[in-house]
Formats: structure tokens, C-alpha cells, sequence
């Protein structure tokens, strides 16, 4: 459930390749795959700040980036163009 305006809820639908984006004030509907936005993940802490670390040594840094990449591939098989802002 969303709770502001800054944040929104990503529903797919795979079989009739339709795409909700629903925040607090409404949603906007996208039926045509040409028209689906462009999404762009970034994945953050990257270069010297790496965030802070697991109690393994696992900088934040590194899980967001995992995170982010087996994201960008759900959005990309589901036909989004996505755009990674690091990829290391």
C-alpha cells in the first residue's frame, strides 16, 4: 500500500501485456508495451561510499547492486527498457 506521492506500486499483467503504475492519488494504465516508461534503477553506495557493512563485511553497497541486477533482468524479460545507473 502506498503511503505518499513519492512512492508507487509496479503491476504487470505478462498475458495482457499491461502495465499499472498506482501511487495514493490514482494510477496511470499503460496497454500498449511502445508506450511502457522507461525504468531506471540505481542501485546506490556506489564508488567510496559503500554504505554500512553486514556483520560479515558485506558492504551495502554490494547487496543493493545484486538487488538491482536481478531486478533490471525481471524488468527487462517482462519487454521495460531499463537503464542501470552502476553496474559495478
Amino acid at each position: 500500500e502506498c503511503t505518499d506521492n513519492n512512492s508507487f506500486i509496479i503491476i504487470y499483467n505478462y498475458y495482457f501485456k499491461s502495465l499499472v503504475l498506482q501511487n495514493s492519488t490514482g494510477f496511470i494504465r499503460f496497454n500498449n508495451e511502445s508506450y511502457f516508461p522507461v525504468i531506471i534503477i540505481d542501485a546506490g553506495h556506489g564508488g567510496e561510499d559503500g554504505g554500512t557493512s553486514t556483520s560479515d563485511g558485506v558492504p551495502e553497497s554490494d547487496i543493493n547492486l545484486q538487488f538491482a541486477k536481478k531486478l533490471e533482468q525481471i524488468m527487462a524479460f517482462c519487454g521495460f527498457n531499463i537503464y542501470m545507473m552502476r553496474n559495478d
